[in-house]
C-alpha cells in the first residue's frame, strides 16, 4: 500500500464516519416543521445534542483532512 492508497483509505473512513453520524441524526427528521427546521425543544434534548456534536466533529475531521490532502489525491489520480 503506497501513500496514495493510505490517504484514500483514510478519506473513505472519514466519509463513512460522517455518514454514519448523519444517519443517526436523521432519526430526528420526523420532528422537523413545515419549513424543514428542527424545533428548539428537540434541539434541547441531550440525545440530539450528543448526535449533533458527533456529526459536527466527524464533519470537521473530514473537512480538515480534505483541506490538507484532497488536492494531492486529485493531482495524483490524474497522472
Amino acid at each position: 500500500m503506497n501513500n496514495l492508497d493510505a490517504l484514500i483509505a483514510q478519506q473513505e473512513l472519514l466519509y463513512t464516519e460522517m455518514n454514519a453520524a448523519a444517519k443517526a441524526l436523521k432519526v430526528y427528521d420526523v420532528y422537523r416543521n413545515e419549513i424543514g427546521l428542527t424545533p428548539d425543544h428537540i434541539k434541547a434534548t441531550p440525545e440530539w445534542k450528543a448526535l449533533k456534536s458527533s456529526f459536527e466533529q466527524a464533519f470537521q475531521r473530514l473537512r480538515a483532512f480534505n483541506g490538507k490532502y484532497a488536492k494531492a489525491i486529485r493531482k495524483t489520480q490524474r497522472t
